[in-house]
């Protein structure tokens, strides 16, 4: 009978840790299955990279605009990832932190004009770590991408989404109507 007390005496300690750091320091203690993504290295980088193809974007800045105001509902899309206590979490930043770094963020390139240069593109993101001092996403935007498309490619660290997660998140991301079935 006393195991039972000690596990939820562990289970209300650490929720209440949680809910403490939380509300005082803006900082979510990860889940060990988050936690595990972050053991990878620059042979296995834990990358998650996709596309999305738009018609043309004339206005590249209020495009971007309109993606960071929907990036900033989510607070874990605003958050960085820090190492305290011997644990890593993320720490949410203020909406206007991550819009000053809408350039870092969302960078524009140039020069993709097929699915070759496409993938090269994407390989190279695949292979690469984002810092751990900044969001752990990136959308680069590709405004002539062709005569009739623009398009951005999503780069995103597995420790914030899984491939459900990026579903739902391309879907909000986008104008047309959501997906049946899905919230």
């Amino acid at each position: 009978m006393g195991w039972i007390f000690g596990f939820l005496a562990y289970i209300l300690f650490h929720y209440v840790v949680s809910w403490v750091l939380k509300k005082t320091m803006k900082l979510e203690i990860m889940t060990g299955g988050d936690e595990m993504w972050f053991l990878d290295d620059t042979r296995n980088c834990h990358n998650i990279i996709a596309y999305h193809r738009y018609e043309k974007i004339t206005d590249i800045d209020a495009f971007r605009q309109t993606m960071m105001d929907r990036v900033c509902i989510f607070p874990r899309l605003k958050s960085k990832v820090v190492k305290a206590f011997g644990k890593f979490m993320f720490k949410e930043m203020p909406d206007q932190e991550v819009r000053d770094k809408v350039d870092d963020y969302m960078p524009v390139i140039d020069g993709i004009h097929d699915e070759k240069a496409l993938a090269d593109c994407m390989a190279l993101q695949q292979s690469s770590r984002l810092p751990l001092s900044g969001t752990q996403w990136r959308l680069f935007f590709v405004p002539n991408y062709s005569e009739t498309e623009s398009l951005f490619v999503y780069k995103v660290h597995h420790s914030l989404a899984d491939g459900i997660a990026n579903i739902l998140f391309f879907n909000d991301m986008t104008d047309e109507p959501k997906l049946e079935g899905y919230p």
